[in-house]
């Protein structure tokens, strides 16, 4: 991976932040945590651009990707060092799929059978139906931040992402029953849908295992979430296509 400040227009909110940033190093050692998805980001990823949120911080992150001339480039701020590692996660989701042929709106076909006219409530935005591609590169991402973050509780940060995985986990398990009913792979994307499916199983199980509240505490405040929204289906609700 490149670390560079490529020429990219963002958000007015958003700034350069140095190079040499002091988080950076925490960052690389808490991506370094899941030594799997760390080698295949450095082998996929060619350029990381840093970049920091102008007079403010905070927990979480903004972040984005780009392919540039054959580069694949991720920005991700790096205010706060795990939600950097889950910025850098979720990119990485995205920037994979779409080089199996799967947009956020459309697709070529040969992982996913779905229409992209289709549309389905997502687990993650809902603020507009979504074709199945979106649907999955929602699950997909918020998977892969899931998963970091559960492997930074293993690893003594629970602190630091116990919000994220209280607030996500019934996002997950949405995603998977979304998936399981609507989802229609081709031939060769048999194989990927069902181990998508075994994976986010085994995840949302992890999640709740250091989720402190009750399932029930968690899906009233999710339900609570779901309903305010301005597309508030979902099918852990019977609300849902």
């Amino acid at each position: 991976v490149r670390l560079t400040a490529p020429e990219m227009a963002i958000a007015p909110w958003i700034m350069d932040a140095p190079l040499n940033h002091e988080h950076l190093p925490r960052v690389e050692a808490a991506m370094a945590r899941w030594p799997e998805a760390w080698d295949g980001f450095q082998r996929f990823v060619t350029t990381f651009w840093p970049v920091s949120h102008v007079g403010q911080g905070g927990r979480g992150c903004t972040s984005g990707h780009a392919v540039r001339d054959a580069r694949r480039i991720v920005y991700v701020t790096v205010d706060d060092v795990e939600g950097c590692r889950e910025g850098l996660l979720h990119e990485w989701g995205h920037l994979r799929l779409e080089a199996m042929g799967v947009d956020l709106e459309t697709h070529d076909g040969w992982l996913l059978a779905n229409d992209p006219a289709e549309r389905y409530v997502s687990p993650v935005r809902k603020d507009v139906l979504r074709p199945m591609s979106a649907v999955i590169h929602g699950f997909y991402a918020w998977a892969l931040m899931g998963t970091g973050d559960v492997i930074a509780a293993e690893h003594g940060a629970e602190r630091e992402v116990v919000d994220f995985l209280r607030t996500n986990v019934a996002k997950i398990e949405e995603g998977l029953l979304t998936l399981d009913r609507h989802a229609r792979w081709t031939v060769a994307g048999a194989p990927f849908g069902a181990e998508l499916l075994r994976c986010g199983r085994e995840l949302a199980a992890r999640m709740w295992r250091i989720v402190p509240e009750s399932r029930d505490a968690v899906y009233a405040r999710h339900r609570e979430w779901v309903e305010a929204q301005p597309v508030s289906g979902s099918p852990l609700y019977g609300t849902a296509k």
